[in-house]
């Protein structure tokens, strides 16, 4: 994957001009002071490659290319900077970058183009830029610039760890996978045995059981089911407009975002289908689907619910209350990821699990959403409030679990898949 881009430099006087005149300066005021001659011709030859030295008409194209275009946390990526400059040289090319580790492996210069190969490495997930800076010089070296690019876009995808855990609803769609239904198929869990009736299979009859009755019997057996797997991110603080997020919230939104991912990877490695929708800024959701693509274009999303430091549309929802009719298929079992801080997520949740939708939530903040330390009461009637919270969904038939300290999204995921949660029909 490439990308080029084109751009003229804003040229300044290098340190070279600057000493050139300094030493001119000197020696046409020592000729005024002590009428020296002298002076003026050691100065004149110095003026007149000052004035010769025009603005340079030049500028610089800076091409990227890497060997993998998408890339996970603790992966390195080959990347190849090749810049070319016209009517100016280039003196010196490095790459750097913020959270970015970046390890030059060779760099090849001539008067006019440059190739530098280097390895970046990104210990977090995320969107990164590396900065590529570029040192010119042209006019004989009188003239110096300094071209900072940022020619290339690394999306950083969380890495998803396996899990042993699937939470799945008590009703499955009609589609064949991984999971026992409750309706009768060709699975592989028994079931029960009946009597033959024509148009059984002779593989199903149940030769012990028809031996000891006299008449034939046959085995029944349990289909084998897909499920439909939502992951919702809430990523509502993060968009307030009331100021600045605390660190707190913003880590639990970075691990909701890791939680969905590492949701959806799992269910498409069951073959199940797997979509997401993130609440923050503009509503984007990716409609459950199967397949190794699925996986990058859920990776893609969850990338971009979370906003950068900084970024104009961190302060901007597009979010009502509800979500949309039709984003969400028939018996799709929604896992939210979600601090639980916006009041608006409860409506949306209540709303969802009344369209007949099984729901489940999943507490990603781990301690007091604040700035800097708090007094230990405050964080007991935090916690105690989290607490009636739990309850209140628990209502709602709702279940919340907590996703603690040092602990894998797998083994926060374990009470919801004991057993089969609960469907509930929409009312007329």
């Amino acid at each position: 994957m490439s990308s080029t881009s084109t751009d003229a430099p804003q040229w300044r006087p290098s340190p070279l001009a600057v000493t050139l005149t300094v030493l001119a300066s000197a020696a046409l005021i020592g000729a005024v002071l002590w009428r020296r001659v002298d002076f003026v011709a050691f100065a004149a030859p110095l003026l007149g490659a000052l004035l010769s030295a025009g603005r340079p008409a030049g500028d610089v194209r800076v091409s990227t290319a890497r060997s993998e275009k998408h890339c996970f946390v603790g992966e390195s990526v080959d990347l190849t900077v090749t810049v070319t400059a016209s009517g100016c040289a280039v003196d010196r090319v490095s790459v750097t970058g913020v959270d970015v580790d970046v390890t030059h492996t060779a760099v090849t210069a001539t008067s006019c183009d440059a190739v530098v190969h280097c390895q970046v490495r990104v210990p977090s997930w995320g969107r990164f830029a590396p900065a590529v800076t570029i040192a010119l010089r042209a006019a004989c070296g009188l003239r110096s610039a300094t071209v900072v690019r940022h020619p290339v876009r690394l999306r950083v995808y969380p890495r998803p760890e396996p899990m042993r855990t699937a939470p799945r609803t008590t009703d499955l769609p009609d589609r064949i996978g991984a999971h026992i239904g409750r309706r009768l198929g060709a699975g592989v869990e028994f079931a029960g045995i009946r009597p033959y009736v024509p148009g059984d299979q002779v593989r199903m009859v149940n030769w012990h059981a028809s031996a000891r009755r006299g008449r034939l019997h046959v085995t029944e057996r349990l289909a084998e089911r897909s499920a439909t797997v939502v992951g919702l991110i809430d990523a509502l603080p993060l968009h307030s407009p009331g100021g600045a997020c605390p660190p707190p919230v913003r880590r639990a939104c970075s691990l909701a975002v890791a939680g969905a991912a590492q949701l959806a990877r799992a269910a498409l490695r069951r073959g199940d289908q797997a979509g997401v929708i993130a609440l923050g800024g503009p509503l984007r959701w990716i409609r459950p689907d199967i397949g190794r693509r699925q996986f990058y274009r859920i990776a893609d999303a969850v990338l971009d619910a979370i906003p950068a430091e900084g970024d104009p549309e961190s302060g901007r929802s597009g979010f009502g209350d509800l979500l949309p009719r039709g984003i969400l298929p028939p018996s799709a079992l929604v896992v939210a990821f979600t601090p639980l801080l916006d009041g608006r997520i409860a409506t949306l949740l209540n709303d969802v699990r009344l369209r007949g939708h099984a729901v489940a939530v999943v507490d990603v903040l781990r301690e007091l959403p604040a700035h800097g330390e708090t007094d230990p009461l405050v964080d007991s009637m935090w916690r105690w409030e989290r607490t009636t919270m739990y309850r209140n969904f628990g209502l709602l038939a709702i279940p919340v679990v907590a996703w603690p300290q040092d602990s894998t999204v797998d083994e926060a995921l374990a009470p919801l898949a004991l057993r089969p949660l609960a469907v509930r029909r929409p009312s007329p």
